[in-house]
This record gives structure tokens, sequence and C-alpha cells, in this order.
């Protein structure tokens, strides 16, 4: 924003040299994180609440969100779902009463009871295929989480961002309304032109709405925040990021992550069951057994006993095993093609993260080397140097503070977005 060129130029007309002590926003140099244990090679994050602050706030998130609220609910329905239909079909019971003609034939009384079965075998692929879709239902929620937990932490990321520029704005409204003032003197005591003090004037006036403008973006954050909290507002006045851990060995690091993605997980479950089903498939194209027991009253005369009878399955089932092979070759299909995918994806955010990190750590010290802003800040008071001149000499330096606190401000949501993948 142009605005930071001639705010933070004016702020250098009346205030002390920077010190070299870290901008708002600016974390101490992010770090690179190797945690190897039991001598294994593994390579990990490992957040807390000290090294990032939108840890606590995304528990709290997590507790209150209400969308997460509605899809544990959803999830437990459709876990009940899954087992509506693992169990032998419903027993049948006939009764009959049938009365004779001519009448003197008496009446005749028949019933019944009959269970029909699958093959043994079906009700365990059933049960299987069942805990199955569960654990699915699972993942899909695991899904969702981290999707809101992304969510907030860009909110968060975009909230820290704000704050600290936010607090560069106000240090320049104190100065930029200071030098409206002291210009205002100046020009009634015949020191400094009208034009002159119309640009002290509105330099006030632009910073003023600049911040208006700030506070406007952050309270839209913070109702974002709190929508997301399920309602409950967080306050949120951090404005320095966290210390983002990056894991040196991506090869590593992915291990893990495939691990523990539930996209990956959902398609392994998948492929898992399109098995289970071709088993399930060709079991109920065996035989099915009915049995029962049936009676037969009539005048004089009662018959008992049992009854058995077997469903031939020859039309019913007919491409059902080859469209359930069928489907478990696209199921695998398609989680190879998503394994490539989210490694080639992943690779990409992982070089991307370490070459910003390695851009803002360069950020920090170079910003710190060339500053020239005291030395102007002489000049300027000796008269060496004209007020546009200081303007165009500082330019260049207040951008890269800006683009500084943008570039932290990337890093920590790309650095989020590899983070998360393990969490």
């Amino acid at each position: 924003m142009k605005f930071l060129i001639t705010t933070l130029a004016t702020l250098a007309i009346i205030s002390s040299p920077l010190s070299a002590s870290p901008y708002p926003g600016f974390s101490e140099k992010t770090e690179i994180f190797s945690d190897k244990t039991d001598g294994s090679d593994r390579i990990m994050f490992h957040p807390s609440a000290e090294t990032d602050p939108a840890d606590k706030i995304l528990q709290e998130v997590e507790k209150n969100n209400t969308t997460l609220s509605a899809l544990r609910k959803e999830a437990q329905a459709r876990k009940l779902g899954n087992r509506t239909d693992i169990y032998p079909s419903n027993p049948e019971v006939e009764f009959g009463y049938l009365w004779g003609s001519p009448s003197s034939m008496g009446t005749r009384q028949d019933f019944g009871v009959s269970q029909t079965l699958d093959f043994p075998l079906a009700y365990g692929y059933r049960k299987k295929i069942a805990d199955l879709r569960d654990n699915q239902v699972d993942l899909e929620y695991q899904k969702s989480l981290r999707d809101i937990r992304y969510e907030t932490s860009m909110v968060i990321y975009d909230l820290i961002y704000t704050n600290a520029l936010r607090i560069e704005i106000e240090k320049q409204y104190s100065n930029a309304k200071a030098i409206a003032h002291a210009f205002k003197k100046r020009f009634e005591a015949g020191d400094v032109s009208k034009l002159e003090l119309n640009k002290a004037e509105i330099n006030l006036y632009h910073v003023t709405k600049v911040l208006e403008h700030l506070n406007i973006d952050k309270e839209y954050l913070m109702n974002q925040l709190a929508g997301l909290n399920g309602g409950t507002r967080i306050e949120l006045e951090s404005s320095t990021f966290g210390t983002q851990l990056i894991p040196v060995s991506f090869e590593n690091w992915y291990a893990e992550a495939e691990k523990e993605s539930p996209v990956l997980g959902w398609l392994r479950q998948n492929i898992e069951i399109s098995q289970k089903e071709i088993a399930l498939t060709k079991a109920l194209a065996l035989p099915q057994i009915t049995t029962g027991y049936m009676s037969e009253k009539v005048v004089g005369e009662k018959f008992q006993g049992v009854s058995f009878g077997i469903t031939v399955p020859l039309w019913e089932n007919k491409n059902k095993i080859k469209q359930a092979k069928a489907a478990a070759e696209a199921a695998e299909s398609i989680a190879a093609d998503e394994k490539v995918r989210f490694y080639t994806s992943l690779k990409a955010l992982h070089s991307k993260t370490i070459s910003l990190q390695n851009s803002v750590n360069d950020f920090q010290n170079k910003i710190l080397t060339f500053n020239n802003v005291e030395m102007l800040r002489k000049a300027l008071d000796l008269g060496e140097l004209s007020i546009i001149d200081y303007f165009h000499e500082v330019e260049f330096y207040y951008e890269s503070i800006e683009h500084l606190l943008d570039l932290e401000r990337e890093f920590n949501k790309t650095a989020a977005q590899l983070r998360l993948q393990i969490m």
C-alpha cells in the first residue's frame, strides 16, 4: 500500500531513528526443526501455543463451531444407517382360515413361520463393510475439521497482519497530527508556504482514513472469527506471528502426512470396501435357504412339521460380480491419481514454504542492514535534502517494510497449510 511511503516518511521527519528491534508483526527468524527419537529420522511439526498464537484459538473453534457440531450429529446418524442392512430379512408368518362347502366339511386352519437366510458368509462381509464405512464417516469428519482449522488459521493470520499494520498507522497518525500542528504554527510564523501546510494536512487526513479502513477490516475479521467460533467473539490483539517449525526432509515428513491424510485414508478405505463388496456379491450369488414350521388342521386331522426351500440364483445377480470388480478397479485408479496429486501439491507447497521462509529471514536482516533513515534524517535536518528528495530516498525502504509484513503473513499461511496435514 502506497500510503506507507508518504506516512512513514513523514513519521521519520519528527520521530527518532528506527531501532534495531523487530517490527510489529515480524516474528523472530523462522526455524527449521528436526525431531529424531529412538534413532529414527522422523521429521515433524511440533506446534504449541508458545510458537503459534493460532493454536489456542483453533482449540476453541473446534469445540464451538456449529458446522462441526452438526457434522458430528450427522456422522452418528450415518453410522447407524450403515448398520441397517446387515441383518437377516424379517421372518414371515402366515395364517389361513378356510371354511368348507358344504358346511358339513368343517374348517381348515393353516399356520406357517419361515425365515429366508443368505449364505452365511454374506453377513460377515456386510458387517466388515459397515465397519469400513464407519471409518469413512470419521475420515470425512476429519477432513471437514481440517478445512475449518485452515479457514480459521487464515482469518487469524489476517488479523495479526491487520493488528501489526494498525500499530504502524497509529504511530503515523500521532506523528502526522503533530506535524500538521507544527506546520500550522510555522505557516503562521511565515516559515513555510501554504503549499507545504496543505501537504501536511492532507497527509493527516489520508492517515486518518487509512486507520479507519484498518479498523473496519479488523472488525470484519473479528466477526468472521466469531462466526467460526459458534458466534462467540474471540479477542485477538496479537501483532506478532509465531515461530513456524518447518520439516527439513520433505520425503520423511510426507510419509507421515500421507498416513494422516483423511482424503487418502478415505480412498484406502474405499478400495477395501470395494474388495469386500466383490466378496459379498459372490456370497449373494450362492443359494438362499428358507426354513420354517408349518401346520395344517382340518376336522379330525392335524398335520405339522418343518419346511425347507432353496432359491437358485440364475438371473437376479447377473453381471453384479463384474460390476463390483469394475468398481474396485475404478477405486484403485482414483486412489492412485489422488495420491500423485496429493504428493505433488504438498511438494510444491513445501518448496514454496521454504522459499518464503528464506525470503522472510533475508528481508529481516537486509532491512536493518540497509537502514539509511537515520542518515537521511540528519541530511534533512541539516538542509542537505528537501522534503521531496527525502521522500524519494526512503520510498523503497518503507515499501520493503510493508512487503516484509505481507510476506510473513503469506509464509505463515502456507506453513499452516502444511502443518495441518498431520494435525
